[in-house]
């Protein structure tokens, strides 16, 4: 009998009951049902290089427009039209920062340094910002005229621009500082302000050239850097569907040759590339508003237009296809997929050659659709259509007003 009872008590503490934790579900009927497989939100693109750590998505914001009144900045209040404000420009940081985007290009000597680091201070994120910092040191600045302009295009700007960002935001070190020659295609200036790069680079993570064209000049620029003792990281570049001469010229392949991050700028082509501003909607849909670009630009463009609008039909059916198949295997109905817009394309073709997209963002409007670009990639067929369509050369005196 005390054998009998002691072999129960051994089985029963030898047994233990299957933990059940808060998250884990029940039967199909019960109250918590089977969880249901998100859309993974990293997704990488065709084509990803780079020393410069551009965060997980491998998208940014240029914040060129910020504080700026031709761009449409106000110090008012209240915005009306295609204006922005204060804190039109915190909102976009915060949504930006809250969805994974932590890039941002701040350029030197100008009012977006202020408005920037306002925009960091008050909005309620504790993760830091990765602040890619550019000026452009150049013997050219003596043509510019007033101190000002001489804190952006000096040689002395690259430590202005390194302690004015410092300054706003509050930090011991910023994650890029570039320099570059005063204007595009320009050999001189570019190197020239290695020395005072060099002195700043206890308060500087990486370092990296702008406005440097062509393989054979960005090669000579990371020789030059590489004398010095320093790595050249990042290069800051002119890339879009429209603006696509580093893609021709040998400025990707030499960059993906050092493994040297490619930021793209303007990969919007200021609107022409967005495929939202065709020869059949020349004002991008804005009610009451005029044209900004000459219909011969746009013509010129209409088959690459065409091409993003086809991409988007191909996009939009594949993942609602890929939605299908997973509301199927989890016994659910399939949801409405998310609208793919011309703008996403535009970008994401950025990502699939290896460059990383830094579009103006000037509203949380802006923001959102940045966002939107996460989840997902284009594919070789997709990007192989955009291709066929490029454009040889960007269309000459392109802008109306």
């Amino acid at each position: 009998m005390r054998l009998t009872l002691a072999l129960c008590l051994s089985a029963a503490t030898a047994y233990t009951p299957p933990r059940r934790t808060p998250r884990s579900p029940r039967s199909p009927g019960g109250k918590n049902p089977p969880p249901q497989r998100k859309r993974e939100l990293v997704v990488e693109p065709l084509d990803s290089w780079g020393a410069f750590d551009a965060g997980t998505h491998r998208m940014g914001c240029s914040t060129v427009s910020w504080g700026d009144p031709a761009n449409g900045f106000t110090k008012k209040k209240k915005t009306w039209g295609g204006a922005f404000g204060q804190k039109d420009c915190r909102l976009a940081y915060s949504e930006l920062m809250e969805g994974g985007v932590r890039v941002f290009a701040v350029p030197g000597g100008s009012a977006a340094i202020d408005v920037f680091g306002k925009a960091v201070k008050k909005a309620k994120v504790l993760d830091p910002p990765k602040v890619v910092a550019y000026c452009a040191p150049s013997l050219r600045a003596r043509f510019f005229g007033n101190d000002e302009n001489r804190k952006r295009f000096g040689f002395a700007s690259v430590a202005t621009t390194t302690n004015d960002a410092l300054d706003v935001m509050g930090a011991a070190f910023i994650d890029a500082c570039l320099v570059g020659p005063a204007l595009p295609g320009s050999a001189s200036g570019a190197t020239k302000a290695l020395g005072a790069l060099k002195s700043a680079s206890n308060q500087i993570e990486s370092v990296g050239v702008a406005n440097v064209v062509g393989g054979a000049a960005l090669r000579s620029a990371y020789n030059a850097f590489k004398r010095k003792g320093l790595q050249l990281k990042v290069c800051y570049v002119d890339f879009s569907l429209v603006d696509n001469r580093a893609l021709r010229d040998g400025t990707l392949a030499t960059a993906k040759e050092l493994d040297i991050t490619v930021l793209a700028r303007s990969p919007l082509a200021s609107g022409l590339g967005s495929g939202e501003v065709t020869e059949r909607n020349p004002t991008g849909g804005a009610a009451g508003a005029a044209p900004k670009w000459r219909p011969r630009a746009l013509r010129q463009l209409a088959p690459l237009h065409d091409a993003i609008e086809q991409v988007c039909g191909m996009v939009q059916a594949r993942r609602a296809d890929d939605e299908r198949n997973v509301a199927q295997k989890q016994g659910r109905d399939a949801g409405k997929p998310e609208k793919v817009t011309p703008v996403q394309v535009a970008l994401q073709w950025v990502r699939a050659k290896g460059a990383v997209p830094l579009p103006a963002v000037k509203t949380q409007a802006h923001a959102q659709e940045l966002l939107k670009c996460q989840g997902w990639a284009l594919e070789a067929a997709e990007v192989k259509v955009l291709d066929a369509a490029l454009p040889s050369s960007v269309p000459k005196f392109a802008r109306l007003r």
